[in-house]
């Protein structure tokens, strides 16, 4: 069967074939890791690693204020017996419920073990990450060849996978998972083709899953359709249907359900003030559904019933039960709703009946088929399934014992997964739907991965699988081959070239591919789970093709193997690709990540330019520490884990002295209320909204003064006194209504960071003394001598107002940076410096078009372009006679930054 299945691996064996596909698997990982991807999730994941490293593993969170406290406490045990509080706190801990700890330690491990705790290296999870992903084109590629794609089907498959996924690959535990789900089922493919025993390396398999990240539960929940399917092709006919149509009226309820558990509206009636009765699990069509499969299964089991009447109530009921849930599927939605929201709620609710429906036609056409035409699956024993049912049940087991969390480890999942709160935190934008068109939410398009390859394979997949489909019933009527009295050996079947369908395999696929139609950042599992299955698709076309032929021909159902005279020139120009992408890809890595990197001068390791981490906070982390800042911070969400890894942990504790507002770990470390009230403070408080309710944006001081004035009340109200910005958000509302107040100044700036405090807190007041007073601690004279300039600016402090342009000026010429020309061209605004400025500017841009040439082969390049861009620019504004040469030469270099931006990208 295999030789026939695998038509480019016939003898005469090519020699070299086998180091054709090695380079390709080899070159392909390699490649899937190059993606440049944004890394809030590693820097989280460093912070939680060292406190694991040095304080081992708790659920007492040390890096916000706001995080779940840690438990449960004697007031939540007041309800159990006494001597049960000791089991519940071991077995059921609360709080800090970090499932990904052993990823976190790992990373700390790696960049300290390479380096040092002082000088981390980063670059060791690069190699991590190398490491992971050419593993995982390993085990996408053994997949195919277990499932029986062949060599060079499932090549191809494992490189597509790799290319479709590779702008989800980041350096993060997720990452994990995008190798242990095709393991899996890898191990599922192997109990069923070479022996049973290999499921039992899932218990193992399990055990590593759940410490290092939380999708596990994926083997969970795929193992259900999976042995469903083989225990209903092992079943009488009766048993098949009556099991498989109440299996599938229950999977029928829960979409009906989840339907009336509209996250949408929820809100809109908690908004509206709507009365509403919200529908319970446990409800009247609950129980019909509970009584049909009851009335089912007694049918089934009275083998005396008339066949007539067991399969009509089965297709009265089929028919029936679901129109019923389906007609009910409905929310009562006021007229007087925005259009916008309206456009949400409808979207939503189509989208669920939809969803029942082809579950409805998918589920019932899979049953019939599974009742009458068992021979044309794959099955296997019934000790088989009892092996891997064995298997999951020790695997869950051990996967309670041995994790740090036990049974917490399991709840929280649920809990992140299907709590009332889950869909909120699904807002962003890598759980958004895989294509935009299917997001009514969004007016631009996501910027969180590519979806080109996932939309080429689902492509793919469709064509692919309506040809398979097709060409299965065209498979002729055949007659048994009998074995004669004298024959020694058995006959084989007359169709045994006809390949058989997998569907358990085929399913996991297919509900694998959905979920990364739901939610984007799926396209990371779904790539290398379903090439594979997509391989063999192509592969029995093949068979199923050529034997259709012979048939007509010879009358023989047999399929023919790939020309002969083909193989080589088939194997060379793979070779050839092989070669000419890696010399590529070889030449792009060595611009992109070892060649002077245009981006900065500072921190430019490949870790650094891969992961866009060089605009993290790390100098004004520095400056934190140096000056013992302590207390409340209000941050970005994407800094926070950053943050908490630039300070200095207590020893003792491991706490951070500036506890911050709330960063990327969500639902592990934040209840939903501390969510909602980020995106509120972040988005200016109630007067903001209500502005852009009316669609525009603040635009006038005191629109910004009542903004300022509401968030700075609020902030008090949380004791914070610290707030914390990339420089990308410098405009935005947040930041421009709270520096609009008279008592939140700047402490520290620089090209990346913006750290303003409330100087009616006394630390605030005396940090910003301190600053004016030359006494606090920089890390270097660049961000000294800004934050004079900008801190000048906010105070008119009248021991440094004559020496604004000196401090903008040094800092200009420590480091040349957009930012500190931005301050000399505000400076330029007074006539008492416009002079001072102008000769600085043009000394500026005489030295840089002179050495352009040069400039453009180091470093930190953009840095001196976006400045000599800024000087253009305002030059041109105060010098009528060269503006239009200023103005052209500002816009060649605007095309030039851009130019570089994409040619730096990978």
């Amino acid at each position: 069967m295999a030789d026939i299945i695998e038509p480019l691996n016939h003898r005469p064996q090519i020699r070299w074939k086998k180091p054709v596909i090695l380079l390709a698997l080899v070159l392909f990982g390699l490649y899937a890791s190059t993606h440049m991807v944004a890394a809030g999730d590693t820097w989280v994941a460093l912070a939680c690693g060292r406190h694991f490293a040095n304080h081992g593993v708790d659920t007492v969170e040390p890096f916000s204020f706001n995080s779940h406290p840690p438990g449960p406490t004697d007031e939540q045990l007041a309800g159990w017996p006494e001597w049960t509080h000791r089991l519940i706190r071991f077995w059921h801990p609360t709080g800090w419920i970090n499932q990904n700890w052993l990823t976190h330690l790992t990373f700390y491990k790696l960049v300290t073990g390479f380096g040092s705790e002082q000088e981390p290296h980063y670059n060791a999870l690069v190699y991590w990450k190398f490491a992971l992903f050419v593993a995982t084109i390993f085990v996408v590629y053994a997949l195919g060849k277990v499932l029986g794609a062949g060599d060079f089907l499932s090549m191809l498959a494992a490189c597509f996978a790799m290319v479709a996924g590779r702008s989800f690959y980041d350096i993060r535990p997720a990452c994990y998972s995008n190798l242990l789900v095709p393991l899996f089922i890898l191990l599922l493919a192997l109990s069923c083709y070479r022996h049973y025993k290999y499921i039992w390396l899932m218990v193992p398999l399990i055990v590593f899953w759940a410490n290092v990240h939380g999708g596990y539960i994926y083997a969970y929940i795929m193992m259900t359709p999976f042995v469903a399917v083989h225990i209903l092709l092992n079943l009488p006919r009766r048993w098949t249907i009556a099991l498989g149509l109440s299996g599938l009226w229950m999977v029928l309820y829960l979409l009906f359900y989840k339907f009336h558990q509209n996250s949408y509206y929820f809100e809109l009636a908690k908004t509206l003030n709507l009365s509403f009765d919200r529908i319970g699990f446990v409800n009247g069509f609950f129980w019909t559904g509970i009584v049909l499969s009851v009335v089912s299964l007694t049918l089934a089991a009275l083998r005396r019933i008339p066949s007539g009447l067991f399969y009509s109530f089965h297709v009265v009921a089929t028919l029936v039960y679901p129109v019923g849930l389906l007609a009910a599927m409905t929310l009562n939605v006021p007229s007087y709703v925005s259009p916008a929201y309206l456009k949400l709620l409808k979207h939503s609710m189509t989208v669920g009946r939809l969803g029942f429906v082809l579950v409805l036609l998918l589920g019932t056409v899979i049953v019939i088929l599974l009742a009458i035409r068992k021979e044309r699956f794959v099955r296997i024993p019934n000790k088989t399934i009892a092996h891997i049912l064995g298997a999951g049940v020790v695997s869950f087991l051990a996967m309670i014992v041995f994790n740090p969390y036990h049974l917490t480890n399991l709840t929280h999942t649920f809990e992140i997964s299907i709590s009332e709160h889950a869909a909120s935190w699904r807002t962003v934008n890598e759980w958004r739907p895989a294509f935009d068109w299917m997001d009514p939410a969004r007016e631009t398009p996501n910027p969180v991965g590519d979806e080109e390859g996932f939309a080429v394979m689902l492509i793919a997949a469709v064509v692919l699988l309506a040809v398979w489909g097709g060409l299965h019933f065209c498979k002729p009527a055949l007659r048994p081959i009998r074995k004669g009295p004298r024959q020694a050996e058995a006959v084989p079947a007359a169709d045994a070239g006809w390949p058989k369908i997998d569907l358990a395999i085929l399913l996991i696929a297919a509900l694998t591919m959905i979920m990364a139609f739901q939610s984007r950042r799926f396209i990371a599992l779904a790539s290398p789970s379903a090439s594979p299955m997509i391989a063999l698709l192509a592969a029995h076309i093949w068979q199923m093709a050529t034997a259709l032929r012979n048939w007509k021909k010879t009358r023989h159902l047999e399929p023919s193997a790939f020309p002969v005279q083909w193989h080589k020139p088939v194997w060379l120009a793979t070779a050839g690709v092989v070669v000419v992408l890696g010399v590529y890809w070889d030449r792009t890595f060595y611009r992109v990540y070892i060649a002077p990197w245009p981006r900065d001068d500072i921190r430019d390791s490949v870790f650094m330019r891969m992961t866009d981490s060089h605009q993290k906070p790390f100098e004004v982390c520095e400056f934190i520490n140096a000056n013992k800042l302590s207390g409340r911070i209000f941050n970005y969400w994407t800094e926070g884990g950053a943050l908490a890894f630039g300070q200095e942990p207590d020893p003792i504790t491991g706490k951070t002295p500036l506890q911050h507002f709330m960063d990327g770990r969500a639902q592990a470390a934040f209840d939903h209320a501390t969510f909602k009230l980020w995106q509120h403070i972040f988005a200016g408080g109630p007067v903001a909204e209500k502005i852009m309710r009316s669609g525009r944006t603040p635009t006038t001081a005191e629109e910004y003064r009542q903004i300022g004035q509401w968030l700075d009340k609020v902030l008090k109200n949380c004791d914070v006194w610290v707030s914390l910005m990339p420089r990308s958000q410098i405009d935005s509302t947040f930041m421009r209504s709270l520096l609009s107040t008279s008592n939140w100044k700047t402490v520290f700036v620089d090209e990346m960071q913006h750290l303003i405090v409330d100087t009616d807190s006394k630390q605030g007041q005396e940090l910003v003394n301190a600053v004016l007073d030359g006494t606090a601690v920089f890390p270097n004279a660049f961000s000294k001598n800004l934050t004079l300039v900008r801190l000048t600016f906010e105070t008119n402090d009248s021991r440094h107002v004559m020496n604004v342009f000196d401090y903008a000026k040094a800092a200009f010429q420590e480091r040349p940076y957009p930012s500190a020309m931005i301050a000399l061209a505000q400076i330029g605004r007074s006539a008492a410096f416009r002079d001072q400025v102008e000769q600085t500017m043009r000394d500026f841009l005489g030295t840089f078009q002179t050495r352009r040439g040069e400039l453009a082969r180091q470093s930190g390049y953009l840095h001196r372009l976006g400045s000599a861009l800024v000087a253009s620019r305002y030059l041109a504004a105060f010098n009528p006679p060269d503006k239009d040469e200023l103005l052209q030469f500002a816009k060649a270099l605007q095309e030039e930054s851009q130019d570089i931006s994409k040619r730096f990208i990978w």
